[in-house]
């Protein structure tokens, strides 16, 4: 007797297309947090700023962008 591999449930419900997708939206907020960051960081330096406050800026202009993100997409699904 063969095991047979597990199947894959299809959700078919009008509210499973990936714009709906909580991970995906949580990755294009990480993504926006790191190009913000990044560019914080690249500004940073220009400046003269050392190396660890560089990180220090871009670390919080990461974690606020990205929190501001997420709330934005929130607040859009809570009122649609």
């Amino acid at each position: 007797m063969a095991l047979d591999p597990p199947k894959l449930k299809v959700n078919m419900d009008k509210n499973s297309s990936p714009a709906n997708n909580r991970g995906l939206l949580a990755l294009l907020a990480v993504t926006i947090g790191l190009v913000v960051g990044l560019f914080s960081f690249i500004l940073a330096r220009e400046t003269g700023i050392t190396l660890f406050v560089a990180f220090g800026t871009a670390g919080g202009a990461f974690i606020a962008t990205s929190t501001l993100t997420l709330g934005i997409m929130a607040a859009m699904k809570l009122f649609e």
